[in-house]
């Protein structure tokens, strides 16, 4: 017999908003919130900030590459990583920001 496990797919889960002061970035309430499926090819959100805005960017079934920007291209092998299982806030953003990803090298 062979044991057959189901493949999962990775998830980055970016989540763009206000935050409420404090010691950490509290977010508020509705944020704007987009998931994407990273690969070995840059993928940038079609959703983008508000001047001021941070984002929040959650990894689950791979570690990933992130660049931000009015059109950001994430690259493999550089700029902030997020490992898998973890998150991480970037921000201040600038007004029409967006956040892209790929998975890392």
């Amino acid at each position: 017999l062979f044991a057959f496990q189901e493949a999962t797919m990775a998830t980055a889960y970016v989540r763009l908003g206000g935050v409420m002061g404090g010691a950490a970035p509290v977010y508020q309430k509705n944020p704007t919130t987009q998931d994407i499926t990273p690969s070995g090819t840059s993928q940038a959100t079609t959703i983008s900030a508000s001047s001021g805005q941070y984002a929040r960017i959650v990894a689950s079934g791979a570690d990933l590459r992130v660049a931000i920007g009015p059109a950001p291209v994430a690259v493999a092998n550089a700029g902030d990583i997020v490992l898998d299982g973890t998150a991480i806030d970037i921000g201040p953003l600038s007004q029409a920001d967006k956040v892209a990803i790929i998975t890392s090298a």
